[in-house]
């Protein structure tokens, strides 16, 4: 069943749990841009980048987040 809201409060326990890992951030990002949240999208791929520079899959999703937020018609993947 698609619950974004009990998928965030689960990413949420695994930051506070380890936010040294990168690769919590990085779900929540994607989770956030999946939800249309793009600003928090954003803020989180920069946490991912913090720890991880070179992150292909917060690189990429950067460029993805900003697509969507310039674009006439964004598109929004579905859950």
């Amino acid at each position: 069943q698609k619950n974004p809201q009990a998928a965030e409060v689960a990413m949420d326990a695994m930051i506070k749990a380890d936010p040294g890992w990168a690769e919590a951030w990085n779900k929540r990002a994607t989770l956030r841009y999946l939800t249309g949240d793009y600003k928090g999208s954003l803020d989180d791929i920069e946490e991912v980048l913090k720890r991880e520079p070179r992150h292909f899959g917060a690189i990429n999703g950067r460029e993805l987040v900003h697509a969507a937020m310039v674009s006439d018609e964004p598109t929004k993947p579905e859950l």
